[in-house]
């Protein structure tokens, strides 16, 4: 059992990460335009349009800003979702400087500035969170040296690797990539920035060096296989008494996507997390991880007016019954034991409502979305998107990230998220989401309740 001082502490420190968590997965035009000025993480996205491209200015430098203001309100007035009645509503203002230059020898240099205030209503007796993110700061920054095959990019970039789910973070690295005729590849290392938050709430400050390489073959019929291995290593400093906080950890994944005939097509990835993780009431002891992750969807994406998409697809982490947290090792692995629990580095878009950690879940979704508008200059634009998720616990004795999910059943409940997406102009951007979690049998009767989040924001760029 934790004690009363490291409760609190925990309690903070989780207020901030998940708030943070909450603006990452649900402000997504946001996440989509970081995708489009960091090619590294650039992708294809079946539920979201790029909603703003950069105006060339001059042949050899370009220059924009854009400013989003986004309110965000929930509602769970009971134990359902991953952090009960502590944040009532929240107020965004994120501000964005970016300039291009074309430098000798195709050399590119690239940097964006960020200036990001939240402020939120929390409610009575709960202490402010400490933002890292918050204030001016250097978002991006890195040059670009191409070569016929060869390319190098080295300093603050956005790494991810196919969807993100072991890793997708900020990082000041170096990145050699290589590309020969079908076959792909990238090296990298990275140490994270000094204002970012660490996934663990207990750590705080984010203070982790990541190593990587990551394969890919294109073959004839459009069939792209890859596979990558990310080493994590934790050069923390935080300390509990007498319990260790250190995570290493390193993640193997192979997978593959493609087209299935006519307007379907497919993704599917499995990822392997091995390492070692502190024990559970212990300042040095460590357990091995053996952890896992399989993902697979099905998608339908046809070219025709409106562009519909619909998708259906499942995705499993694995978990752990004696597991005292799913997202901390304050709380973790029971000695003697290896810990299950799948603990990643990246994004998990499952539900703006339970805004759930992947660790000991399993989630079948579908979704879809429609284009009412839709001009060919990328002028007007008005798309809906659907989403219904389903929850489940991988071992219904262990624990996950919302910690009203008490009750060792496997029916953790339901999700609906609506999101109505404008662009009335090309500088402009209105973007409205909600979800509403129906929780299941683990949590108990008596705080069975729905909870509810909406945000909407308005961006504005140039």
């Amino acid at each position: 059992m934790m004690s009363a001082t490291t409760s609190r502490f925990l309690w903070r420190a989780l207020l901030a990460a998940v708030l943070l968590g909450r603006l990452g997965a649900g402000l997504q035009a946001q996440t989509i335009e970081q995708r489009l000025t960091a090619p590294a993480a650039a992708r294809d996205d079946l539920l979201f349009s790029e909603w703003r491209r950069a105006p060339e200015r001059f042949t050899n430098h370009e220059w924009g800003f854009w400013s989003t203001a986004a309110v965000l309100a929930f509602d769970s007035k009971n134990a359902a979702t991953t952090l009960p009645d502590a944040i009532k509503s929240a107020v965004v203002l994120d501000q964005r400087l970016w300039g291009r230059w074309d430098l000798a020898g195709d050399r590119t240099l690239y940097l964006r500035t960020r200036y990001l205030d939240v402020s939120p209503t929390l409610a009575t007796g709960v202490a402010a969170p400490t933002i890292r993110e918050e204030g001016l700061d250097l978002d991006l920054g890195y040059l670009d040296m191409p070569g016929s095959e060869w390319s190098l990019r080295v300093g603050r970039q956005y790494v991810s690797l196919a969807r993100g789910l072991a890793l997708a973070q900020r990082l000041d690295a170096v990145r050699v990539s290589y590309d020969h005729r079908q076959w792909s590849s990238r090296l990298f290392w990275g140490r994270t920035p000094s204002k970012t938050t660490d996934p663990d709430p207990a750590v705080g400050k984010m203070r982790r060096d990541f190593t990587g390489v990551e394969l890919a073959y294109l073959t004839t019929s459009d069939h792209r296989l890859f596979g990558y291995l990310v080493l994590q290593d934790d050069r923390s400093s935080a300390a509990l008494a007498g319990q260790g906080l250190r995570y290493n950890s390193s993640y193997t994944a192979l997978g593959a996507e493609g087209p299935l005939t006519g307007d379907y097509a497919y993704y599917a990835e499995a990822i392997v997390e091995r390492g070692d993780s502190a024990d559970l009431g212990s300042a040095t002891a460590r357990s091995n991880i053996e952890a896992y992750v399989l993902e697979g969807d099905a998608i339908w994406r046809p070219d025709r007016r409106h562009h519909p998409t619909a998708a259906i697809g499942y995705i499993l982490g694995s978990g752990d019954a004696d597991r005292g947290s799913a997202f901390t090792s304050a709380a973790g692995n029971a000695g003697g034991t290896a810990d299950r629990a799948f603990i990643g580095f990246g994004r998990l878009e499952a539900g703006v409502a339970l805004a759930p950690r992947l660790a000991n879940l399993g989630i079948a979704r579908l979704a879809g979305t429609y284009k009412f508008l839709e001009d060919s200059e990328d002028r007007q634009v008005l798309q809906a998107a659907a989403y219904l998720f389903f929850y489940g616990k991988a071992d219904p004795a262990g624990v996950i990230s919302a910690p009203g999910a008490t009750l060792a059943s496997g029916d953790v409940g339901s999700e609906l998220d609506l999101s109505l997406s404008w662009k009335p102009h090309h500088d402009l951007t209105f973007v409205v989401q909600g979800g509403r979690f129906e929780p299941g049998d683990a949590f108990p009767s008596a705080t069975r309740t729905a909870a509810s989040a909406l945000y909407a924001n308005l961006t504005y760029s140039y």
